[in-house]
């Protein structure tokens, strides 16, 4: 019988690993419906189910050194109490791709605003 994962995902797009004409997709948050989006305290993250083992291990041998894997950004769980009790762990933790705060002033190297409040 073959083993299976669930893989979930704090990235705002799918995370596709291709090598040699094998793709295996591991949804985002933005992926919906395909996506189980799962909320929690406000924090979006998706779940991609029944993932074969071996898909991951590939995934793993691609990527897993990256630092989507080592900062835990995308990682596996057993089951749904322990995704759940991951995204909690992980509330605080950055992507990257966060929105912008358009309350916060973003200035080129020459002092210019060129993002957010301005006095015009």
């Amino acid at each position: 019988m073959a083993e299976f994962v669930r893989v979930s995902s704090k990235l705002p797009s799918d995370l596709r690993v291709s090598v040699g004409g094998r793709v295996v997709v591991l949804n985002g948050v933005n992926t919906l419906p395909e996506a189980k989006f799962i909320n929690i305290n406000g924090e979006g993250y998706a779940a991609t189910t029944m993932i074969p083992k071996e898909d991951w291990d590939f995934v793993l041998s691609q990527i897993g050194s990256s630092e989507l894997i080592k900062n835990g950004l995308v990682w596996i769980s057993v089951s749904e109490k322990e995704e759940k009790a991951a995204i909690a762990d992980k509330k605080e933790q950055k992507t990257g791709c966060e929105p912008i705060d358009p309350s916060v002033e973003i200035k080129d190297p020459e002092g210019n605003v060129v993002f957010g409040k301005t006095d015009l």
